[in-house]
């Protein structure tokens, strides 16, 4: 009888994954659009130190004294010293685009599941404005991490360069070293962001409509880290911490919460009985 049981059980406990379905996914055209914005600022940086570094040309390098440098990136930094306004708005603007595509994707894999159109059960309140208040507060101190980063790296380069009588013309090659490390470190806040806001969004909504496990599903390929692939398969709920897989010991992580993470969960359904399509379709 218990043999039985658990077939039965075992059964029913079918997953998306068994029936074609997709998983929970960040949305890469999200993604490249955060990471377009944040260049953008790059960019204006990168004007802004070329437009003012070049007035230290006439004078380099006479003075073996980096006031005149320290006194340019104070000026840099100036132009730059009202973007909480622009962290405000962009970190906001990419909320509401994860939120977007957060409801879409589990609009569309409780449909394919179930048959059920979740879209009049999305309320904006409660859980998930929480969820992207958290994720609108972080992203504003990182977008204004950039220009404090950027300015940092520049000012320290630019000052050696100038203490060391080293060559105007080399000015160019710090110039250009510096923004591509400041456009590594956007790239990487993109993606990793994106992945972060789709795991949190897209777990409040399955516990909105009742939806609690999901089952962990990595990216199946050589760039899968070792604590991640361990637990491809395994299923844990919503609800709970996650296991512990992240970066820094002792970190319980959702799929996309590590960072960088490419992992994703799909959710499961009893999909042999009518009671959770009954409840989502209450």
């Amino acid at each position: 009888m218990l043999a039985h049981a658990g077939n039965r059980q075992v059964k029913r406990a079918r997953t998306l994954r068994e029936r074609g379905q997709r998983a929970l996914r960040p949305s890469r055209k999200n993604e490249l659009w955060y990471h377009d914005e944040l260049s953008t600022l790059v960019r204006h940086l990168d004007t802004a130190a070329r437009a003012e570094l070049y007035g230290l040309k006439g004078i380099w390098p006479a003075v073996h004294d980096a006031q005149p440098v320290d006194e340019v990136i104070h000026r840099i930094a100036k132009k730059f010293g009202g973007i909480d306004a622009v962290a405000e708005r962009l970190a906001h603007a990419a909320s509401l685009r994860n939120k977007g595509a957060a409801d879409a994707r589990a609009i569309e894999v409780i449909r394919r599941a179930v048959g059920v159109d979740i879209t009049g059960a999305l309320s904006g309140q409660g859980r998930i404005a929480e969820a992207m208040r958290r994720a609108t507060e972080w992203n504003v101190q990182l977008i204004k991490s950039i220009p404090e980063e950027y300015l940092g790296k520049l000012g320290a380069a630019v000052g050696e360069a100038w203490e060391q009588g080293r060559r105007w013309e080399d000015i160019a090659a710090v110039l250009d070293h510096v923004g591509d490390v400041t456009e590594s470190r956007v790239e990487i806040i993109a993606r990793d962001q994106t992945a972060k806001m789709n795991s949190a969004f897209s777990r409040v909504r399955m516990l909105d409509v009742g939806i609690n496990r999901y089952q962990w599903q990595t990216s199946g390929d050589e760039r899968v880290r070792e604590t991640h692939a361990e637990v491809d398969g395994q299923e844990f709920g919503f609800d709970e911490p996650g296991p512990v897989v992240g970066t820094v010991d002792g970190e319980p992580c959702h799929p996309g919460e590590d960072i960088l993470c490419r992992c994703t969960a799909l959710p499961v359904f009893n999909v042999e009985t009518a009671e959770q399509e009954q409840e989502l379709a209450a």
